[in-house]
């Protein structure tokens, strides 16, 4: 067994900076190589509409796209009979070809099987089901070498080794795709308020984010992104950042009773620190519910002044004209000191008025006020 092949491939499914089925993704063909075979198709199958697509295949068939598409629908309903035999075997145990079709005992000289070998130069083949209690049902296909009348234990071996690992990648994958495109709107929205949003596994690892956010991460300047998780400098903050977000996903799935929080992130510049409030993501979808548990991470640069006002928020809580003035210049990033000095006060009396405004909204620190009037920017 090639361990280093094996490390790398868990690596790249367990990677969440990139989607590993996509076409530039090469995961298909090193799963393929770590067993021994030649090639390998990932496929979904509706059990209600009775149909099956193909997910991923691996590179011997991407050279010919075209071709191996023709071939799939020529010769669907003989596949189909075999995909679903193997949704009744049991999960993550191969099964030969010979077993697919058992009602075929010429089965390399049906049509299909000869025209695959004569243009792919693949034979036998065995495949594995991944299903788990979904609508879809996923498995994938190892195809052998047309010249091997066998297949070797060591690939059915493999096969079996990776198929946890691929079910749990393809899981992922296809829960992150539904983050993706449900949020897509409310990104855009903070986007235009210059406001980093990012939707974190409890784990780190990032799910989503936006311009505003991925810019932020760019900058490298006390808060960024390293192997496609969230990370905070210096290692204080960062393990402070870390212990919040799993204290925060916990809550998400109802395992602990912790409400947003917020806490500042030093630049690396030592200009105005980030202001990060972490708050429990959950969804109301069966799948995502007991399947994911995270946070969504709100990132407001004091640097620049984010594009929101505070009257929404001020008329919700009653704040008088002065203080709209003052939750102005809070959300704009100006320390206590500053208020004073634009407002022509004492310092004691610009942390007076801040502290009554911060007991009005019902927040404990500045970084919960500037993310409460954020949040009703947008209306």
């Amino acid at each position: 067994m090639d361990i280093e092949l094996f490390s790398r491939i868990l690596q790249g499914l367990y990677s969440p900076s990139t989607s590993q089925f996509d076409e530039n993704s090469m995961i298909s063909d090193e799963i393929a190589r770590f067993s021994g075979v030649s090639g390998m198709t990932i496929l979904n199958y509706n059990g209600r509409q009775h149909q099956y697509q193909l997910r991923k295949s691996s590179r011997i068939y991407r050279k010919a796209t075209d071709t191996f598409s023709g071939l799939s629908a020529k010769y669907g309903a003989f596949e189909l009979r075999a995909l679903r035999r193997l949704l009744r075997q049991q999960q993550y145990i191969p099964m030969t070809d010979a077993e697919m079709w058992p009602d075929e005992p010429g089965l390399l000289e049906t049509e299909m099987f000869v025209e695959t070998s004569k243009i792919f130069g693949v034979g036998r083949r065995f495949a594995v089901n991944m299903s788990g209690a979904s609508d879809w049902n996923s498995g994938f296909v190892m195809h052998v070498d047309h010249r091997k009348t066998d297949i070797s234990p060591e690939s059915l071996r493999a096969a079996s080794l990776i198929a946890p690992h691929l079910a749990s990648a393809l899981a992922l994958e296809q829960m992150n795709n539904v983050l993706r495109k449900q949020y897509a709107v409310m990104l855009e929205l903070l986007d235009s308020m210059d406001i980093g949003v990012c939707i974190v596994s409890q784990n780190g690892d990032v799910i989503i984010e936006n311009r505003k956010a991925s810019a932020v991460f760019a900058d490298q300047d006390g808060i960024s992104k390293k192997d496609g998780k969230i990370v905070a400098y210096p290692q204080a903050s960062n393990g402070e950042l870390r212990r919040r977000i799993t204290q925060t996903a916990l809550t998400a799935i109802g395992q602990a009773n912790l409400p947003r929080n917020a806490m500042v992130i030093t630049k690396r510049s030592l200009r105005s620190p980030y202001w990060i409030e972490i708050s429990p993501f959950g969804h109301a979808g069966s799948d995502l519910e007991k399947n994911f548990r995270g946070a969504l991470i709100r990132i407001v640069d004091s640097d620049r002044k984010p594009k929101f006002k505070v009257e929404p928020f001020a008329k919700m809580v009653g704040l008088t004209s002065a203080e709209i003035e003052i939750g102005q210049l809070i959300c704009s990033g100006y320390s206590a000191s500053d208020i004073a000095d634009i407002r022509g006060v004492s310092i004691h009396t610009a942390r007076s008025q801040i502290k009554s405004i911060l007991a009005k909204s019902g927040c404990s620190n500045r970084v919960l006020f500037v993310a409460k009037v954020a949040s009703l920017s947008q209306f």
